[in-house]
């Protein structure tokens, strides 16, 4: 295997741990903040407040290293919430891609 392929493939355990984590439903809010802080540098969305406009910008990072890239904002927010909203959504469906799953195996569906 090569490298690229070796990081693919903890990338879509990591992915499919996560989801069976958020299936599981057994996790409070600050459980799942943590997990997601753990992840952080896989998820290629996020959000932060510019103190100088007051307006809350949602950045795409492209190397998907939110700690050490520099952000691309591709969209504005007035609402800190929503923006909070909108990356995690960004982020699940980023989170599903990548776990390689089908859509009847994101549903729990059987296969039959």
């Amino acid at each position: 295997m090569s490298e690229t392929e070796d990081i693919d493939e903890i990338r879509r355990k990591k992915a499919r741990e996560l989801i069976a984590s958020l299936r599981d439903g057994k996790k409070n809010e600050e459980e799942y903040a943590a997990e997601l802080e753990q992840i952080k540098d896989i998820l290629p969305w996020s959000f932060r407040l510019n103190v100088q406009t007051g307006v809350t910008e949602i950045c795409h990072h492209p190397q998907m290293r939110q700690s050490q890239d520099q952000a691309d904002v591709v969209a504005l927010a007035m609402d800190p919430e929503w923006a909070d909203m909108v990356t995690d959504m960004l982020n699940r469906a980023f989170v599903m891609h990548e776990s390689g799953l089908s859509v009847n195996e994101l549903s729990g569906e059987q296969n039959e």
